[in-house]
């Protein structure tokens, strides 16, 4: 017989892939309250809300958040990163935003379970995060970024149809333990902007031995300089790509860009599976 799963909706009318998590931590913007601001250059932290932080990279830029629920980003030049940070703690989560290329956007990021935060400073020797990234040349990419900044890319990488000029499309990321041993990271994209139709992009299922890697010499000397220094992910690096334990924040990254809206942003935690 058919079990039928009724589809329940987030604050903001969006389709939730999965239940937020009994008494579990949920987060969502506080762009619709009438306040505009400028973060990201000179402040980092949303003077409304302080599990949001805004960094970038080169040229240091603000994004405006509109004060209606949208952010935008806008620069004459290309600008090597903006970051969307979310204090947690958060271990299993779902994360999902809308994003609508304006000019030039090169990817939308997704990264959870995640250690690092740059802000004014990098935090070394410990877990990067789970990366799910849907770039511009049409490629959707899985990484893992088992001790800032060494990664291991493309372990996964699927095709999508890019990004439409001036179009709203939703981005999911679902990183869930799984059996207590594992750790399952999937990408979902909405392309209609009906909020609720949602299509899987991408998954793959970390459990400790199926991502090797083959470190640079600095690489390697970076590596053993962080042995028994932050979480001790620097250890066994081949064994850190399966973090069961929570990150300190879940985070948006777009590359090489000049011009993006973005609405939307949440992060639920909900249960393993």
């Amino acid at each position: 017989m058919a079990v039928i799963v009724k589809m329940t909706l987030d604050k903001y009318g969006i389709t939730k892939l999965h239940e937020t998590k009994v008494d579990g931590l949920e987060w969502f913007n506080t762009w619709d309250n009438g306040k505009a601001r400028s973060i990201g250059k000179t402040v980092e932290q949303d003077p409304y809300d302080t599990r949001l932080k805004v960094t970038s990279g080169s040229p240091d830029t603000d994004v405006k958040i509109v004060g209606d629920g949208t952010v935008q980003m806008r620069s004459s030049a290309t600008v090597s990163s903006i970051r969307l940070w979310v204090e947690g703690p958060w271990l299993n989560t779902e994360m999902t935003t809308f994003v609508k290329r304006k000019s030039k956007m090169t990817d939308v990021q997704m990264r959870s379970r995640s250690n690092h935060l740059q802000t004014g400073a990098t935090y070394q020797c410990v877990f990067g995060d789970y990366v799910v990234a849907w770039r511009s040349d049409k490629k959707i990419t899985m990484a893992v970024e088992p001790m800032h900044p060494i990664y291991k890319k493309y372990i996964v990488t699927k095709q999508f149809a890019g990004f439409p000029q001036d179009v709203y499309m939703g981005y999911k990321q679902v990183t869930r333990t799984v059996g207590g041993n594992k750790v399952l990271v999937e990408g979902y994209i909405n392309t209609n902007g009906d909020k609720k139709t949602w299509t899987k992009s991408i998954e793959y299922t970390f459990d400790g031995k199926n991502v090797q890697f083959s470190l640079t010499a600095q690489e390697e000397q970076y590596r053993k300089s962080c042995i028994d220094k932050g979480d001790k992910v620097a250890n066994d690096l081949a064994k850190s790509t399966l973090k069961l334990d929570a990150g300190a924040r879940c985070w948006l990254r777009m590359d090489e860009s000049t011009g993006w809206n973005m609405k939307w942003y949440s992060v639920r935690e909900i249960d393993p599976l």
